[in-house]
């Protein structure tokens, strides 16, 4: 039998990714298209969506976010491979929804692999999760949860933007036609770096030594269970 509440935390992952890169094609579509108004306006739906859904799955939304919290032991692999899959399928979810809604097909603008978009893309995906660390480890809730990491979201792919299509967000990249390796790698190891710099350098005291303590515990059982075999 499907656990109700799984479901519900992988369905709101794939609604929010899948709602995050519609916004960001809306607002590419209205001619706009001024990086200041995309980046406000993904994070602005961020904020929305982060009220609604926030409590069921934290409102990740972005494989950058989950990736980076996997890697700083805020997240299991049990967790954090669900989540991946259901933000892609967000991504191309919400490709196809624009394609048939807009009734034309979504052009790339995704070049050749270049550093700059690499590292551009690498920084977005660093505040980003930076942002959403702060917000993870202060335990924030609610509004100040959402305004945290939407103005990470604003932050970080504004100036992203300056070397890139500032997207931040290799769900969203998928979605918006935009998959490369520097779309791809960039953030997800900008990611890495946000989350890992939050928690040992900002994060509570508190929180640091629980990964430590976590860290240490399979240690501590793997030398328990060769001193049995020893003895045996």
């Amino acid at each position: 039998m499907l656990d109700r509440r799984k479901v519900a935390m992988l369905a709101a992952e794939f609604f929010g990714v899948m709602a995050l890169t519609l916004s960001l094609l809306a607002v590419g579509k209205s001619g706009v298209g001024y990086s200041l108004f995309l980046s406000g306006g993904v994070a602005l739906t961020f904020v929305g969506l982060s009220l609604f859904l926030a409590r069921v799955s934290g409102a990740q939304f972005n494989p950058a976010v989950t990736l980076g919290l996997w890697s700083s032991r805020a997240m299991s692999t049990k967790k954090a491979v669900p989540y991946l899959a259901a933000q892609f399928a967000g991504g191309a979810t919400a490709w196809a929804l624009y394609t048939y809604l807009a009734n034309q097909s979504l052009p790339t603008t995704a070049a050749a692999f270049d550093w700059r978009v690499m590292v551009a893309e690498g920084i977005a995906g660093m505040v980003i999760v930076f942002g959403v660390a702060a917000a993870v480890y202060q335990k924030y809730e609610g509004v100040q949860y959402a305004v945290t990491i939407g103005a990470a979201i604003f932050v970080g792919t504004l100036v992203a933007s300056l070397g890139s299509n500032g997207i931040g967000n290799p769900a969203i990249a998928l979605g918006v036609n935009n998959w490369s390796w520097a779309y791809v790698a960039g953030p997800l190891i900008g990611g890495i770096v946000g989350a890992n710099v939050y928690l040992y350098l900002f994060a509570p005291v508190e929180a640091v030594k629980a990964v430590i303590r976590r860290e240490a515990a399979p240690l501590a059982v793997a030398k328990k269970s060769a001193a049995i075999r020893r003895k045996k």
